[in-house]
């Protein structure tokens, strides 16, 4: 009887019970994972479950007692919610939706499938399971990987669209700027974990009292990688005599770490891109420590054209060598420091179609260009911090910058139905030594005191001669000329910091002496120009960084003490900045600013006497006025959303600049040279905007990314002293889908990279365009775990309206390893051999060129490496 009742009791709990299916999804409908669903009757728990990891439950129910229950969901990062039972449709699977919680997180950590980062505080930790397919050769593989970062073309690390400022590996800094060789040199495999640092600041002090607004990325090394040699050797050859060699041996452990690369190549590898190499070549007052004051910017000074040519070169060799440390010997004394090394030379040839404008006539003028380029250059920066307390910190940096450049050029051209041949020999020495002291001491729980110290002296020396078979600007067929350049910066900053509640205030102060000569000696004429710009500084900030709402309220006070020649004169400038922030979430915010800064033309922007630059540019004397500066209105607004559980990333930021009293030329065609006036203009803009987003697609495994440019530039000149506008548009797309396939047999990135630059000169309705067109798609993966593959095919279809090339490039590398070894074939743009050739366009002063360059040839070839391990 007992047993027939138990059954009967069984049976009809079985009747009675029912099954709910649902999903948890989050605002935007994407799903929730590891959500806790729980049933409650009477403010009692009697049955639970948790969402899978596409948001998904079943749970059980009885229709009969828990008709009046209740559904619980829950989740750490988003507001607990309460449904009826009674007022659900339980026949159909439900759909609950969770908002997000707004509030400051102490730590936020998605799971499983959807476990793409965690955020602690200012920290943002990347689950390298979960966003790496196991087949990244170096760190700049998985670099590309991370939602939010990016490596834009020149090799530095891209955070929320701005470059970030320190690279560190194991919390020590590594090639300070140079984020390319660290990126390209360690392998991907001692990679333990990737962590993006908001407001970093390595001296507590500063960060507990001022905070920052500095990112870093710290690489963290795996335990078994660290106190001993690591690395690779490899050596590579191909046909043609083609060849690299390349070793990087890495030493990391608690108190030092030491990285040394050696590179020697002919395939036209560069281990670090001349525009890097050049955007490092920073003033030592960016080095100045805790210091608000503006570091003046202006650079007239133009980068050598074959420094940016980059594979677009008839050939190319580099040798390389990077040395790199950073110590701790205790928690007072910590140093680091690095010195590169480099020789890189290059052929170029080339045809280019120039149109010269002048007020009369249009001439139309076809160049024969071939060019031979010897760059030696060194880069060394010494980095010491001294803390004798926890609130006090001396700093000092050394930067020694000194480099070589070496051209010989031969031209041919047709002009006024002549044949001329011109030959240009450059001979360049560029010096800079730079240092700078920086005290900084917490003298209360809320008040920092700092003080700053900083020399600088730059040196250029510029020597050309020129050997035509035509009369060179009335002077003879032969004429040669030196240029000496010297600038000679020092000054002081002080600053107290008091912070009250959650506003901080500073006050500062300074004094910069700003000392520039140009001398120039030719067969023209001899001058020397001397100008000074010294003046005081003062400046006032009031901010806030906690809270959702932050904003930043400077006003800059500068009294110039201005002498050119015989000449001199004091003037005042207020200069203002404003920027307000609001954080939706720590990975979410707007943020808004604007700001004004102003510096004077350099002593070569004031000459007096004619000089040549080349066979064709000639400069007369100037028009500047030595005592109105240069002004820069600035207004940006920026985007950042970052969304962990789809791994959605959306940045957008636009920034406008107004120009005031910006350099420009008044140009002359002189038949067979360009007569050039240095002017100043007004009412000069650029507008630059970046939109990108990125997802992950769950479903095919796939992630999707976009990334817009739109530069839209309105600059003034002067052509026969006729008022010009030169309008550039610049508009660029990059769009791919990437796979994410966890098996590593194969995976895949293809998409489009599109763009097309407008050039208008208004005063001839001169309108010229190239549209470049870029589809590419790209292969790899591992076999049987010792052979992995890589295939990249893209085809370049370069349009203008004088010509129209394709170039199609076909690479691949296959690889053997073994625990020790590595053996690999590698072909690079295959299909071209020999050199191919794309097209070059560029608008400046009074003329328009599109160029028709040869590009570096392809190879293939074997090679083998070793691993220290």
């Amino acid at each position: 009887m007992k047993i027939l009742i138990s059954f009967l009791f069984i049976a009809n709990f079985c009747f009675c019970q029912k099954t709910i299916i649902g999903k948890v999804v989050n605002t935007t409908g994407g799903e929730v994972p590891f959500a806790t669903v729980q049933m409650i009757l009477k403010d009692k728990v009697i049955e639970y479950t948790a969402t899978d990891e596409n948001g998904y439950f079943e749970i059980n129910y009885n229709p009969t007692t828990s008709a009046n229950g209740l559904l619980k969901v829950t989740h750490m990062s988003f507001v607990s919610k309460n449904w009826e039972l009674n007022s659900l449709d339980l026949k159909d699977k439900i759909v609950l939706s969770l908002v997000e919680k707004t509030e400051t997180l102490n730590e936020v950590t998605v799971q499983n499938k959807l476990s793409y980062a965690k955020v602690k505080g200012d920290t943002l930790s990347y689950n390298l399971k979960a966003l790496t397919t196991g087949n990244e050769e170096k760190l700049v593989d998985v670099l590309k990987k991370l939602p939010g970062i990016d490596i834009n073309p020149d090799g530095k690390i891209i955070s929320q669209g701005k470059v970030i400022n320190d690279l560190l590996v194991n919390g020590k800094k590594m090639f300070g700027d140079n984020h390319k060789i660290a990126t390209e040199n360690i392998n991907a495999e001692m990679l333990k974990g990737i962590d993006l640092l908001s407001n970093f600041e390595s001296f507590a002090a500063i960060k507990d009292v001022e905070g920052s607004n500095k990112t870093a990325l710290n690489i963290n090394i795996k335990e078994e990688y660290l106190g001993k040699i690591t690395g690779n050797l490899e050596v590579f050859g191909a046909h043609d005599k083609r060849y690299q060699a390349n070793s990087n041996l890495f030493k990391f452990n608690q108190k030092l770490n030491l990285s040394a690369i050696l590179n020697v190549n002919n395939t036209g590898y560069q281990p670090i891109s001349m525009k890097e190499y050049f955007s490092m070549n920073r003033s030592v007052r960016q080095e100045l420590r805790n210091n608000d004051g503006q570091s003046n910017s202006l650079d007239t000074n133009e980068i050598p054209k074959f420094l940016l040519s980059d594979n677009n070169v008839n050939s190319k060799s580099n040798e390389f060598l990077a040395l790199d440390f950073a110590f701790q010997s205790s928690n007072k004394l910590s140093m680091n420091g690095f010195s590169i090394v480099s020789r890189l030379k290059t052929n170029e040839i080339s045809r280019t179609f120039k149109t010269f404008f002048d007020s009369n006539s249009t001439n139309n003028v076809v160049e024969f260009f071939s060019s031979n380029n010897d760059l030696l250059y060194n880069q060394t920066k010494l980095n010491i911090d001294y803390k004798s307390n926890d609130n006090s910190l001396v700093n000092y940096t050394l930067l020694f910058d000194p480099n070589t450049i070496n051209t010989y050029t031969n031209l041919e051209n047709n002009i006024s139905n002549n044949q001329n041949s011109i030959n240009e020999y450059f001979d360049k020495v560029n010096f800079k030594f730079g240092h700078q002291l920086s005290w900084i001491n917490k003298i209360a729980k809320n008040k920092l005191l700092s003080f700053n110290l900083f020399q600088e002296f730059n040196k250029n020396q510029n020597d050309i001669r020129l050997d035509a078979n035509y009369d060179l600007f009335n002077t003879g067929n032969k004429i040669s000329q030196d240029i000496i350049e010297k600038n000679n910066d020092y000054g002081f900053y002080t600053k107290l910091t008091v912070k009250h509640h959650n506003h901080i205030f500073k006050w500062n102060i300074g004094y910069i002496v700003e000392n520039s000569t140009f001398n120039t000696r030719n067969t023209i004429s001899s001058n020397q120009i001397n100008f000074d710009s010294n003046y005081a500084t003062s400046d006032v900030v009031i901010q806030k960084n906690q809270g959702k709402l932050n904003y930043k309220v400077k006003s800059e006070w500068r009294n110039y003490f201005l002498k050119f020649k015989t000449e001199a004169e004091n003037t005042s400038f207020i200069l203002p900045t404003l920027q307000l922030k609001y954080n939706f979430s720590e990975i979410h915010h707007i943020m808004a600013n604007f700001s004004k800064t102003i510096d004077f033309y350099s002593s070569s922007n004031l000459n007096e006497n004619p000089f040549f630059e080349n066979f064709r540019n000639y400069y007369t004397r100037s028009t500047i006025n030595f005592s109105k500066p240069v002004v820069q209105n600035i207004y940006a607004v920026n985007y950042f959303k970052f969304d962990l559980y789809n791994g959605v990333v959306i940045m957008a930021n636009s920034s406008y600049t107004q120009f005031g009293n910006r350099l420009s030329n008044n140009t002359t065609n002189a038949g067979n040279y360009i007569q050039i006036q240095q002017i100043n203009t007004e009412n000069q803009y650029s507008w630059n905007n970046v939109f990108s987003f990125e997802t992950r697609i769950s479903k095919i495994k796939n992630k999707f990314k976009l990334t817009l440019n739109h530069i839209n530039s309105n600059f003034n000149n002067q052509i026969n002293s006729q008022f010009n506008i030169q309008k550039t548009e610049f508009t660029s797309l990059r769009t791919s889908l990437i796979s994410i396939f966890k098996n590593e047999l194969f995976n895949y990135e293809f998409g489009l990279n599109y763009s097309q630059q407008n050039n208008n000169l208004t005063l001839f309705n001169n309108h010229d365009k190239i549209v470049q067109v870029n589809p590419f798609l790209s292969f790899n993966g591992n076999l049987k775990n010792k052979f992995n593959y890589f295939i990249d095919h893209s085809f370049e279809k370069f349009i203008s309206k004088i010509e129209t090339t394709n170039f199609y490039n076909l690479s691949f590398k296959l690889n053997y390893k073994t625990n020790k070894m590595k053996f690999w074939i590698e072909g690079n743009n295959i299909l071209n051999i020999n050199n191919a050739q794309v097209l070059k366009f560029t608008s400046k002063n009074n003329f328009t060129s599109t160029e028709v360059i040869n590009r570096l040839a392809g190879y293939i070839g074997l090679g083998v490496g070793f691993n220290i391990k």
